[in-house]
């Protein structure tokens, strides 16, 4: 119906070309037809944008009047900029583009998608657009073909509207008749050059009087090529043949004639139609378009109304194979009519009890608590109520499992409910991945604490008047890269940890503690003075200070401030509790780095007097040497606290291999060879050992290239770890605790021996001289 419906529209517009028009119509019986038009129409000032014209129709879809309407201009209802509607004005005054969609505001705020056709049109020499309006927001939402043909059929209707409106203004702009037939001929070829489909129009003979721009772009030519020829001279012979058959179909049956064409790998559906032309003398009109998607999603249907019916088949296999699913249908009075094995494991494994057809659940249940839960929801299904509920059942004696329900009733042909279904799944597990996936998002994997992202979520919750004054406290580690560089990212770790522990231990229960960096803390505590907060803060102080993974002692710099009053910011705050932490990180660093170095040492001491006395008796000589060498006073201060520092780096080794007097295996020398490196690293973390960290590093070098940890020679040793290594060799040898102790004379000999090999001959000559001059 649609089809004869459009085919008629055309026929009347194609004739209506052909033959004059001369209208004496009543001047009021346009403006009714054009006002009482169900049609949103609109006619559009192209150079002002302002509607002289709207329709009743227009008025009641922008929820406007009419007279509102036309005091407006079309930018106060699309939402597009005024050069941006200008420019489509202009697109469409010169066919550009005819065919546009818009969002329009309506008076009440609401926006809508609209699909609007411009036709342009001369009145009294100014360019005016009359406007078609449709309503596309649901469309908007649908890709069905048959939507989008429906409403190119609608427009077509609309066109002999169209028609008439137009030959009203003109009529009452001119008396003219000629002007009138212009104008509709105008609009006629506007409307079908806007369309995407080919249109075209036949003489008796099957020569073409028309064809619009689709059909000139097809055939990649004009209109004046076209015009009096026939198929033969414009395609192949075997397409012009086809397009033939149809034609004569067409003349003999006078009568619609639809065929579908396959070209070029593109199908099209062609509908040709009889046009009377001049009493018995017939044409023939047709429209062709392009079905292709619309063919090949037809195919795609197909293929998936069989690959549905394969998935049936498989989901059928699927269900009652699973173990994850259990499914199971009861009547009206709960007896059940089918269930899949997966059901009746489940059944006998939570109560002990084989199910049958025909059976009650509720004789699987019994007297159980979960009986008139389950009751409640099964009553709901048999109601009409399809929904899902996650809940336990199960024996209490045992964990009880968490489920998930499908509840869904079941309709006879008549409407009438006569049995539900129930899906249900063991999501136990799940809901536990959940929880820890809940956790996770919140807290801090290492510690526990809350992270980043919920403190910033908490400091916003908490920014209200009922919790002032709001404190404070912003927190960073010290030490955690010593830990890390010496012993590992583990023992970091482990700092880490029992910091966070220490913080827990100093707060109160309702206060916020956050792990937002890898050394840094916020605790949030609200309704907390200052004075309070201090106490906290102190707490946090002793507790943290407490704190000992291996060698590395643990302290906090620690900053505090406190939100007063509701205006003031608390990004504010929490930025200046972040300052004064800086403030107190500076103001305690020397402190802090020393005390760091002496806890290391003092551990090292305290697992090897033989190390304790080393270290004291190699700063000793190392500045005699220094002393002798002629160095400056401060030369002489870094020669003296590298020789002291200089086997620092020890603290790695464990017990076996530090108090070991010789007898290592290789890979035990080999972890004891670490120990330059180690050393080299702790000194070279702080301010005020930097410059002596290179003696750490180069004390085991040799004169000739052949020591350790990179085998430098020469020049290419630091002075210091060249006197180190002298200072270490006679010590070694002199020390009560070595396993070969000799006097200071048989030293000096091998030292001398080694000069130029192991040792600096220069440093040699200066040891030399410093134990000559003791023994005198």
């Amino acid at each position: 119906m649609k089809r004869l419906l459009f085919t008629l529209i055309l026929t009347m517009i194609f004739f209506s070309g052909f033959n004059s028009v001369y209208a004496n119509t009543n001047e009021n019986d346009f403006k009714s037809m054009f006002d009482e038009n169900g049609s949103i129409m609109m006619l559009i000032d192209a150079q002002t944008g302002s509607i002289e014209y709207a329709n009743r129709a227009a008025a009641d879809f922008n929820r406007y009047t009419v007279e509102q309407l036309e005091s407006m201009k079309i930018t106060d209802i699309n939402r597009l900029s005024a050069d941006e509607t200008a420019k489509k004005m202009q697109d469409a005054v010169y066919n550009h583009n005819n065919q546009f969609e818009f969002v329009h505001r309506l008076a009440n705020g609401e926006l809508r998608n609209v699909e609007v056709y411009s036709s342009p049109h001369k009145v009294d020499e100014k360019d005016m657009l009359l406007s078609l309006v449709y309503d596309i927001s649901e469309r908007k939402m649908l890709e069905a073909q048959d939507q989008r043909q429906l409403r190119i059929l609608y427009s077509m209707v609309i066109l002999l509207s169209i028609s008439a409106f137009v030959i009203f203004i003109s009529y009452r702009k001119s008396k003219k008749q000629t002007k009138l037939l212009y104008n509709f001929i105008q609009l006629r070829h506007s409307f079908l050059n806007a369309s995407e489909q080919l249109i075209y129009l036949k003489d008796n003979n099957y020569k073409y009087i028309f064809a619009n721009k689709a059909f000139e772009n097809f055939y990649q030519t004009d209109e004046s090529r076209v015009i009096g020829k026939d198929d033969f001279e414009l395609s192949s012979k075997e397409f012009a043949e086809r397009i033939r058959e149809t034609d004569l179909k067409v003349v003999k049956s006078k009568s619609i004639v639809v065929d579908k064409v396959v070209w070029e790998n593109k199908t099209f559906r062609t509908t040709k139609f009889p046009v009377r032309l001049n009493d018995d003398i017939y044409g023939i009109g047709a429209y062709i378009e392009n079905i292709t998607e619309e063919t090949n999603r037809t195919l795609e249907i197909e293929q998936m109304k069989d690959q549905l019916e394969e998935s049936n088949n498989l989901l059928t296999s699927i269900l009652e194979s699973t173990s994850e699913i259990k499914i199971f249908v009861l009547d009206e009075k709960y007896r059940y009519v089918a269930f899949n094995s997966g059901h009746k494991k489940t059944m006998r494994d939570i109560w002990g009890k084989d199910i049958k057809h025909n059976m009650s659940i509720f004789e699987v249940i019994g007297r159980h608590n979960d009986i008139e839960k389950a009751k409640r929801e099964f009553d709901r299904a048999l109601a009409g109520e399809s929904f899902i509920t996650i809940e336990e059942y199960g024996d209490e004696t045992f964990a009880r499992p968490t489920w998930q329900n499908f509840y869904a009733p079941i309709y006879k042909e008549d409407g009438s409910i006569y049995e539900i279904s129930c899906f249900t799944i063991n999501i136990t597990e799940r809901i536990e991945i959940e929880k820890e996936i809940e956790h996770m998002r919140y807290h801090d994997p290492l510690t526990g604490l809350y992270n980043t992202g919920f403190m910033q979520e908490e400091i916003k919750r908490l920014d209200v008047e009922r919790n002032l004054p709001f404190s404070i406290i912003y927190g960073d580690l010290n030490s955690l890269k010593l830990a890390n560089d010496v012993y590992g990212h583990d023992t970091g770790d482990a700092l880490i940890k029992q910091t966070a522990e220490a913080i827990k231990r100093s707060c109160r229960e309702d206060d916020i503690i956050a792990r937002v960096g890898g050394d840094e803390f916020i605790i949030l505590l609200p309704a907390t003075s200052e004075l309070d907060a201090d106490s906290v803060l102190n707490r946090i102080i002793k507790e943290v200070g407490k704190v000992k993974v291996k060698a590395v002692s643990a302290s906090i710099a620690l900053g505090k401030s406190t939100k007063i009053n509701i205006g003031d910011s608390i990004n504010a705050v929490l930025k200046n509790a972040e300052e004064k932490m800086y403030e107190s990180k500076s103001t305690m660093t020397n402190k802090n780095h020393m005390d760091q170095l002496s806890s290391i040492l003092e551990e090292l001491h305290e697992r090897s007097e033989r190390e304790k006395i080393h270290s004291q008796n190699v700063s000793d000589i190392c500045e005699k040497i220094a002393a002798a060498l002629d160095l400056t006073n401060e030369e002489k201060r870094r020669v003296r606290d590298a020789g002291y520092y200089h086997d620092i780096g020890k603290i790695i080794l464990d017990d076996h291999i530090l108090n070991n007097l010789g007898n290592l295996k290789d890979e035990e020398y080999e972890t004891m060879r670490k120990h330059t490196i180690v050393g080299y690293r702790i000194l070279n973390l702080y301010n005020e050992t930097m410059d002596i960290a290179v003696g750490a590093l180069d004390h085991h070098e040799q004169w000739d290239g052949l020591g350790y940890p990179k085998g430098l020679k020469k020049d290419e040793i630091s002075l210091l770890g060249r006197i180190i290594a002298v200072a270490e060799s006679c010590d070694f040898r002199t020390n009560p605790y070595s396993n070969s102790k000799i006097s200071i004379e048989e030293a000096i000999e091998e030292i001398r021996e080694d000069a130029g090999k192991r040792f600096d001959p220069m440093v040699v000559d200066a040891f030399v001289k410093v134990v000559e001059q003791t023994k005198g």
